[in-house]
């Protein structure tokens, strides 16, 4: 199993994964998983309008994955880097691609080890985010794919297809201890979704 976490969205912006994001610092993870993980570049894919780059925190072995580099942050190039203060930064475009560039960080989850599973739930923080695109029709007639991952992508209708402050609104009334203040999204924060 793994989860798969990507580089932060404005909240507000459409997120085809649900009306929940969880965040958490990059730092925070490269903390906690590099020590009995590696992690390696796995591929670029083309997408509709964008490329995607795939990281795997893993501790399988390269002969495991097939083709891959392990990952060295301190290389300019590679979808991440991190400079000598600390600082992340990940490619906007890959050179010889036309489309702008998304990074996915995958966390392999061995079932062996539930407690990562459980620690990684309870150090990200949990904030609502607009996901109101759901339901969109194609002019075919069909749910439009990449809008709704768990639905659309099916052709099923999404049941929760809210904007950010219908989800706060609905999160209020059935799990009041949602809205605890470190989960209300300050204006110079963003979220992503896994």
């Amino acid at each position: 199993d793994v989860l798969w976490f990507g580089i932060s969205s404005p909240p507000s912006r459409h997120h085809w994964y649900g009306n929940i994001g969880f965040v958490i610092r990059l730092q925070t993870l490269l903390d906690k998983f590099c020590s009995s993980r590696r992690l390696y570049y796995l591929e670029n894919i083309e997408r509709f309008d964008s490329v995607m780059s795939r990281l795997i925190f893993t501790s399988r072995s390269i002969e495991e994955l097939g083709p891959a580099i392990e990952l060295d942050l301190r290389i300019v190039g590679y979808p991440l880097f991190q400079d000598n203060n600390g600082a992340f930064y990940h490619l906007k475009r890959i050179p010889g691609y036309r489309h702008g560039h998304t990074l996915e960080i995958l966390i392999d989850m061995p079932s062996s080890r539930p407690s990562d599973a459980k620690w990684l739930f309870d150090n990200c923080r949990k904030i609502a985010v607009n996901h109101q695109e759901a339901n969109t029709l194609h002019y075919t007639g069909n749910y439009r794919v990449c809008i709704c991952y768990k639905y659309n992508n099916k052709q099923m209708e999404c049941p929760h297809p809210f904007s950010v402050i219908q989800t706060c609104q609905h999160m209020k009334r059935e799990c009041p201890t949602f809205l605890h203040s470190k989960n209300i999204l300050r204006d110079n924060e963003t979220a992503s979704n896994g």
